[in-house]
């Protein structure tokens, strides 16, 4: 059940304008809210929650989010 979860400096840019310091508290406050979910459900809750914000500008930088959850060994 653990997951390990890889994203790009571009995605937390897309929880609060520039210069925002809580834009940090709010990418990990998503992931942690949806932290129970599998991976493939938790990536699309983050990025759901992102596009609710309303932060709906053009990225200026890649957006990135991959999660990989360990389910243990077949058998």
């Amino acid at each position: 059940g653990d997951k390990v979860l890889l994203y790009t400096d571009g995605l937390l840019d897309c929880f609060g304008p520039r210069g925002d310091i809580k834009i940090a508290d709010r990418f990990y406050s998503a992931v942690k809210k949806n932290s129970i979910l599998p991976a493939d459900q938790l990536t699309a809750a983050v990025i759901d929650q992102q596009q609710a914000m309303g932060q709906t500008a053009m990225a200026d930088d890649d957006i990135s989010l991959l999660a990989i959850e360990y389910l243990g060994l077949p058998g």
